[in-house]
């Protein structure tokens, strides 16, 4: 392939730069889960780009994950009230694609340590038809090693994991 992105160039009259551009391969993900990591995100500079309206909620220039959740819900509720339906609609889009986002990488990561700590696929979407957090749940898992785990019994599992 190289070969023909040299003939290409030359035929061209171009010079190809010596390395080619590698993908980025960095993986963001484990960024998501950080408690911080709403911070870096679209719905958070939306979030503080609207406090600036007038009968807007204060905003912090920092808020915590479940106070940005909150807010938005707020600022939502006055903007809506205010007639400016499509921008409520757009700050609530925003958080729901940043959670999404978010609890896809850690189902993922959950899935994961199932398979490493030798729990069945039942017991994952047993726990997954629950409804719970992921993010907790990584947590949970991430304090109890995997051994301990697959020696439970899949009602015990439950219990543990799901803090009942």
């Amino acid at each position: 392939m190289l070969d023909l992105r040299s003939q290409l160039a030359a035929s061209l009259g171009r010079e190809l730069p010596i390395e080619p551009a590698a993908p980025e391969t960095a993986d963001k993900g484990p960024d998501l889960l950080h408690a911080d990591a709403h911070l870096g995100d679209a719905w958070i500079q939306r979030l503080l780009a609207l406090a600036r309206t007038p009968g807007a909620p204060t905003v912090p220039s920092k808020p915590s994950f479940e106070a940005a959740k909150q807010l938005t819900d707020k600022l939502a509720k006055a903007l809506k009230t205010a007639g400016r339906s499509r921008e409520a609609a757009e700050i609530k889009d925003l958080r729901d694609r940043f959670l999404a986002r978010r609890d896809k990488l850690a189902w993922a990561q959950v899935k994961e340590r199932f398979a490493e700590g030798g729990l069945s696929e039942k017991a994952y979407r047993s726990i997954k038809q629950e409804g719970a957090d992921p993010v907790k749940l990584l947590a949970r898992l991430a304090a109890r090693g995997g051994p301990d785990l697959s020696a439970m019994g899949a009602q015990r599992l439950r219990e543990h994991l799901l803090g009942r």
